[in-house]
Parts: structure tokens; C-alpha cells; sequence
């Protein structure tokens, strides 16, 4: 289990092993003669090899408890040590501590939700290890085989209690399983899988599978029915119902068989197409299950089970009489076939809904107002660079005449992670024993010029930097304050006090999935990162900012465009859209198929009675209207069914994003007429075909 900010604690009784170690947001710079760059770590002790299974190739786990050691992975050890043997080399830490090389642990896996690239002791980046609150810290404990998930969590619960008393917190205790599919469970800095787009996938899968199936058997059915007179030739000739069911058992499972071979080749090489389309990478084995369960599949479930209705039926139903027209279509059969079409309508239609909803919702997110401008703004990270020389190449690039404004700042106002919380805070009103957490933004005075936030009251920072006692708030800790008018109002924190000398309006700093929360600015200038806005439509910007600091420098250095940061925040939207397109063309391109089988199958039968209609006068459209009733009746049926699930699902889908769309009436009628439009022409040249058959030649073919 993890323990996420909460303290380490140790009960013999139910826990058998815990550790306790700090994720390095944002990583520390690693320096050596030939080296430096920023790398991602953790800092913890030897209790961590104890607990979680990270093999070392060189070295013993217990060196990790030592002041100034450093383990490495392998891909770093070869990055900083491309020719020599890391163990025991120096490796400066953060520009001013040495650290000795003690140990070489495997790569972590690209899988883990835990990612890092070296380990330090945990002395070296806990100010206060018996401090209970600390937001970088993470507490995971193995239960003994037999103890009781809620016996732990309650025992945990009273240690937090005895020491945190407020109740705005609280404890959250989750399984590392489980932990793959908690996004909310936002402490370490890696990706983490969606439950719910699993579901999604696998759903849509499923009735993708259910549709090729039921085509399946559908265009079986109506083959097998329309070879009644080999049938009769079989009966005549001896064969019973055994062995025609035998037939056209075996025939189905070795088509199956074929499709199945086919399929996997098809399957290899669109696998490349798709981890392109979601920028995923699927393990050969998962390829491997995928062929042996679509073998088993293919064979049973479509073979055996979509092959034996058709087999049975046209076995045991079909006269023995040659030259009889066979009639007889039992209730329940129609029935059946009824609803295939009216299920693959239902399937369809409510796919094409979901994308054009997913759709709109993505777009509305990317085209959000959300309270700042990214266009034409680029960071520069400055990590490292003195206070002198960063002071001199911020005036150096602003003589550059595209550059209408430069800020230094900790962070931009994209995605803050809850790194950037800071806690403590209280003010007159406040109750004492409440725990209070705000989002804290380190800006100098051009922040809100460079991002065009705008600001509502008050005033922002001044150039003087004499305002490192004042905060300024957005709108959503102003009314958490409670005051009238916060302006002039001490914060405090610890022993500081804070006045508030201005309110911004608010924005969102935090996917649009989450409610705004409270924020406040504090004056430091000395970040280390810088925040550069050009004038529109000027290319060459970029290039003469990196040209100046790499020729100050000597150094290559990192720029990159704040607007593709915010882009990649609903970048999984982007992906989940593409995804749904394609099932939904794919689903909609097999109701066609099974549209166009039911079609021929009902024209066939009615042979006879198209020419005796076409003998007593109707005319090609009636005959038109008398062929596609059926699909009309079945689609009307289809598009309210499906209307009526897809917006279910799909407003609960919306409930989970703070901001979102509305469904307009639009969403449901256009993809009922699409999936209408595309079945129609799809159906209407045979059934045209049908209509225009002299009905002479109908007659004498009966």
C-alpha cells in the first residue's frame, strides 16, 4: 500500500516491511568533468531494495543509508560513464555535493509507475525526517499474508489523527495494482492508465466482435438457405440431418480457420498503424495471447457457436421435394434475424454519437479560454545560471526587438502538480485546527504581462522587489478568505506574514477535468526558468534567442513552445478520438455488411412475389418502398434505442469534467441519418436491381 503525504509507522502485528523515501520532482542536476544534466530520482533508504524488487547488478543495498552515496540505472551509468567503470566515481549533486558511486540497479522498467533514473539517501532531501507532514513524501508498507485491508487502514487512521487533527484531510491508503489506473492519485511524475478508457476499448471491441459474429452468421444463414436444392439433392442421395449438420459445421470452422490466418497477418500489420495512432507500445506477447484466443476464439465462438443455428436450421427445415420453392421461414428465425438488424443499428449508430460527443468535448477543451495566452510564448530553462548572468541575458534578449516580454519564473501556468501546494496558511477567521494547502505560484513582476492574465484589483509586483512580504490571489482563494474586500489582509504562515495587494482573475492551471482551486503569486525573481513572448508571426524569433544564449553560454540550451506544454495536456483526448473514429467507421462498415446480406436474403425469397406485384401494376418504387420497409422499420427502432444508451453513458462520461459540453440536439439526429443515408445506398442497387426484373423472367425462374 502507499500512504500518500502521510508518515511512516511500523506495526508488527500487520505490517511486515515499509519504507519511506521523496520524489524528486522535476529532477536534480548531476555533474561531472565531461556531464551535466538534469535527471530524475528518488531519495529513500536501504529498506527500499527490502521492499520493492529492484535488482542490482554492482554493489549492496545498504550502502543507500550512507550520507553520500549515489546509485545509478544502468542507462545512466552508460550516459554520465560511457567508457569507464561508474562504481565509485564522483558525481556532483545539485552544484554542491559530491556523491560516490555505490551501487548499479537495473533499468526501471517503461511500465512502472515509479520511474527513476538514480537513488540517493533520504538525509540528503528531508529538511525534517520526524516531521509528520511533508508534502514529497511517500510511505509504502507490505501487509503480513493474513491482515485485514480495513484492520490496517483503521490503525493507520488513529496514528494520522493523533496528529493531523483537520478534517479538510484525510487518509488514502490504495494498493499498487491498483495504482496503475488512479490518475487522481497524482504523487509520482508518471503516467498513469485510465480504467475508464479500458473499459471503453474493450467495450467497443466487444461489439465489434458481436457484429462481425452475427454478420457472421447471418450471411451463413442466408447461403446455406439458398443452397436448398444441394440440400435436396443430399437427402436424396441418403444424407441425414446429422450428416448435413456435420457439413455445413465443418465448412463454417474451416472458413473460420482461414479468416483466422488471415486475420493475423492483417493483425501484425496494423499494429504498427495503430501504436502510431495512440503512441503506445504493445508487447509481442500481448500479440501472442491475442492469436491463441482468437484461435480459440475463432473456432468455437464463431465456428461452432455462429455455425450451428445456420446448420441446424437448414438441415432439419428444408423440403426434400426438388423443384419446391422453399417457403417456410419459421417466426422465431425472422425474429431472430430481426434483431441482428436492429442491434447492428443500435451499435452503429450509437458509436458514430460517442465520437461526435468526444469529439466536441475535446475540441471545447482545446479551445478553452482558460484564462492565459501560450501563443507566442517559449520557456528557456535557466537551472544553474548565476544571478548575474541571468539578469544579463534577460536584458540581453530584451533588445531584441521581437521580443515584447520576458519573465522569470518557477513554472508556467500550465498543469501545476501538487508539488507546487504549499501548506500552513491561516488568517484572522480561520480556525485554528484547520489545515489549510494553497497552489503557489514564484513570479517576478512580468508574469501576467508575458501570460496575459489579467488582473482584476489591486496591483501585481513592482520592479523594486521590496514585495517579498505580499501575495497576490485569485479569485477562488478570495472567496475561500471570506473577507469583503481581501485587499490589505495578512496571511500567515508560520512566523511570516503576507499582505494581499491584489486579486487576478481567475484561470485554469489544471486540466479542465479538475474544479479551479486556490492560487497565490509570492515575488522571487531569481527562478529558474525564463518565459519569453514574441510578437505574432515572427519565425525567427526562436532562433535569435537560442543563438544569444548558446553563444553566452557555450552551452546548448532547452526552449520550448508553452503551447505545445498546454496541447499535451488533453493529448490522451486527442488519441481516445482517433481510436473511437475508426471503431466506429469499422462498426458501421459491418451493419452494412450484414444489412446488405439480410437485403439479398429477403429479395431472394420474394422472387415471386416481386413479379406477381410488377404483373398487377406496381410500379419500381413501390417495389423500392415494399424491399427497404423492413430496414426502415428496424432503424427507426435502432436510432431511439441507440439515442436513448449512448446519452446515458455519455452524460455520465461529460459529469466527470468540471467544464464541458452540452449535447446538442444535433449530436443525436446526424448520425441517424448518416448510418440511414449509408445503409440506403448501400442496399438500393440490388434492391433497385430487384424492382426493374422483368417480372416474366421471376416468374419462370420460380
Amino acid at each position: 500500500f502507499s500512504l500518500h503525504k502521510y508518515p511512516r509507522f511500523y506495526f508488527p502485528e500487520v505490517i511486515e516491511k515499509s519504507c519511506h523515501f521523496v520524489y524528486l520532482y522535476g529532477g536534480r542536476y548531476l555533474e561531472t568533468d565531461h556531464f551535466m544534466n538534469k535527471e530524475i530520482g528518488i531519495a529513500a533508504d536501504s529498506k527500499l531494495f527490502g521492499l520493492l524488487n529492484f535488482p542490482i547488478i554492482t554493489g549492496n543495498p545498504s550502502a543507500l543509508d550512507e550520507p553520500n552515496v549515489i546509485f545509478l540505472t544502468e542507462r545512466l551509468a552508460l550516459k554520465i560513464f560511457p567508457d569507464d567503470n561508474p562504481f565509485g566515481k564522483v558525481i556532483r549533486y545539485g552544484n554542491n555535493t559530491d556523491l560516490i558511486v555505490r551501487g548499479i540497479i537495473r533499468d526501471i522498467p517503461e511500465n512502472s509507475s515509479l520511474k527513476f533514473d538514480f537513488l540517493v539517501p533520504y538525509v540528503l532531501e528531508s529538511e525534517d525526517p520526524d516531521q509528520w507532514w511533508q508534502l514529497s513524501d511517500a510511505t509504502m508498507i507490505k501487509t503480513r499474508k493474513n491482515a485485514d485491508y480495513q484492520e490496517v487502514r483503521e490503525i493507520s487512521q488513529r496514528v494520522f489523527r493523533d496528529r493531523i487533527t483537520d478534517e479538510q484531510y484525510n487518509l488514502n491508503m490504495i494498493s499498487l495494482p491498483r495504482l496503475r489506473f488512479n490518475a487522481e492519485f497524482e504523487f509520482f511524475d508518471a503516467t498513469h492508465g485510465s480504467r475508464q478508457k479500458l473499459y471503453i476499448f474493450n467495450s467497443i471491441a466487444f461489439l465489434i466482435l458481436l457484429l462481425a459474429s452475427l454478420n457472421f452468421l447471418n450471411l451463413t444463414t442466408s447461403n446455406s438457405l439458398k443452397r436448398r436444392d444441394e440440400v435436396t439433392i443430399r437427402k436424396i442421395h441418403g444424407a441425414g440431418t446429422r450428416d448435413l449438420v456435420g457439413y455445413f459445421l465443418t465448412e463454417t470452422v474451416l472458413f473460420s480457420m482461414i479468416a483466422w490466418l488471415f486475420a493475423v497477418v492483417l493483425s501484425r500489420i496494423l499494429i504498427f498503424l495503430f501504436q502510431d495512432m495512440l503512441h503506445v507500445d504493445l508487447s509481442l506477447r500481448y500479440l501472442i495471447t491475442g492469436m491463441v484466443a482468437g484461435f480459440i476464439l475463432s473456432v468455437v465462438f464463431i465456428g461452432i457457436v455462429a455455425g450451428l443455428f445456420p446448420a441446424v436450421s437448414t438441415g432439419t427445415l428444408l423440403s426434400v421435394r426438388p423443384g419446391r420453392t422453399h417457403t417456410a421461414f419459421p417466426v422465431k428465425q425472422k425474429r431472430l434475424k430481426d434483431a441482428f438488424v436492429l442491434s447492428q443499428f443500435i451499435i452503429s449508430i450509437a458509436l458514430t454519437i460517442a465520437s461526435l460527443v468526444i469529439l466536441k468535448q475535446t475540441k471545447y477543451m482545446r479551445e478553452f479560454n482558460a484564462g492565459f495566452q501560450t501563443d507566442d510564448v517559449v520557456q528557456i530553462k535557466m537551472s544553474g545560471v548565476g544571478a548575474e548572468d541571468r539578469q544579463y541575458l534577460i536584458d540581453e534578449i530584451s533588445r531584441i526587438p521581437m521580443v515584447k516580454g520576458i519573465s522569470c519564473a518557477g513554472r508556467s501556468p500550465v498543469n501545476l502538480s501538487p508539488v507546487f501546494i504549499t501548506e500552513g496558511w491561516k488568517w484572522d477567521g480561520l480556525d485554528p485546527k484547520q489545515h489549510t494547502a494553497i497552489y503557489r505560484l514564484n513570479t517576478d513582476q512580468n508574469y501576467l504581462d508575458v501570460f496575459q492574465i489579467p488582473l482584476i484589483r489591486g496591483r501585481y509586483f513592482s520592479s523594486t522587489g521590496t514585495d517579498v512580504k505580499e501575495v497576490v490571489i485569485n479569485e477562488k482563494l478570495a472567496k475561500l478568505l471570506g473577507f469583503e474586500d481581501p485587499l490589505g489582509h495578512i496571511m500567515h504562515r508560520g512566523n511570516d506574514e503576507f499582505r494581499i495587494i491584489g486579486i487576478v482573475h481567475d484561470f485554469y492551471f489544471q486540466h479542465l477535468s479538475n474544479d479551479l482551486k486556490p492560487l497565490l503569486f509570492m515575488f522571487r525573481n531569481d527562478r529558474g526558468n525564463l518565459f519569453v513572448r514574441f510578437a505574432p508571426n515572427t519565425p525567427q524569433a526562436v532562433p535569435a534567442i537560442r543563438n544569444l544564449l548558446e553563444n553566452t553560454l557555450e552551452q546548448p540550451v532547452e526552449i520550448s513552445y508553452v503551447s505545445d506544454e498546454y496541447k499535451s495536456l488533453y493529448y490522451d483526448e486527442s488519441r481516445l478520438i482517433k481510436a473511437i473514429v475508426m471503431f466506429a467507421f469499422l462498426s458501421i462498415l459491418l451493419s452494412l455488411l450484414g444489412l446488405i446480406a439480410l437485403v439479398i436474403f429477403d429479395t431472394d425469397r420474394r422472387v415471386k412475389e416481386i413479379g406477381i406485384r410488377k404483373v398487377l401494376g406496381a410500379e419500381t418504387h413501390e417495389i423500392l418502398f415494399l424491399l427497404n420497409r423492413n430496414i426502415m422499420k428496424w432503424w427507426i427502432l435502432g436510432s431511439l434505442l441507440a439515442s436513448i444508451i449512448s446519452g446515458y453513458l455519455l452524460n455520465r462520461w461529460l459529469f466527470s469534467f468540471s467544464n464541458r459540453i452540452e449535447i446538442s440536439w444535433w449530436i443525436y439526429i446526424a448520425p441517424v441519418l448518416l448510418v440511414l443515408s449509408v445503409a440506403l445506398l448501400s442496399v438500393s442497387w440490388y434492391t433497385w436491381q430487384a424492382a426493374r426484373r422483368n417480372p416474366v423472367t421471376s416468374l419462370r425462374y420460380e
